[in-house]
């Protein structure tokens, strides 16, 4: 989606869980709405977390991992590096900001001791932004 293109976001009960390779039930360490629950779409890279939502809407929930599988790129080089979860905040902060709506409510599940804690604070200052 172009940044000036708007699009008609549904409402959809679904909430949307980005890791390139655990399950919502296998993440004990943070907070997450009906683990074992089938309203949960995986989403294993960026494209599938942009295409997902461009399809269904925006979820009703995020949990949001950093690093994600590079695999899924036609093309991988130390020139273009994948895409990882802190593309995919910025790109739905981007979305949000263009349609006018609200972010979803989410986590941080990532094990990465530097970035996801980075993602955490950007979503944090995305909402206390929009709060004011």
């Amino acid at each position: 989606m172009e940044a000036n293109q708007e699009q008609h976001i549904k409402s959809p009960e679904y909430y949307l869980f980005l890791d390139d390779y655990r399950f919502p039930f296998l993440v004990w360490w943070v907070n997450l709405p009906e683990k074992e629950s089938h309203k949960w779409v995986i989403a294993r890279h960026y494209y599938d977390f942009v295409h997902i939502i461009q399809n269904n809407g925006l979820p009703k929930f995020i949990s949001f991992d950093h690093d994600l599988d590079r695999q899924a790129l036609p093309v991988y080089t130390e020139q273009t590096p994948g895409k990882n979860g802190m593309d995919c905040v910025k790109w739905l902060i981007n979305i949000c900001e263009i349609n006018n709506l609200p972010f979803p409510a989410c986590a941080v599940h990532s094990t990465n001791p530097t970035d996801g804690p980075k993602m955490g604070q950007v979503i944090t200052e995305y909402i206390n932004s929009k709060n004011k």
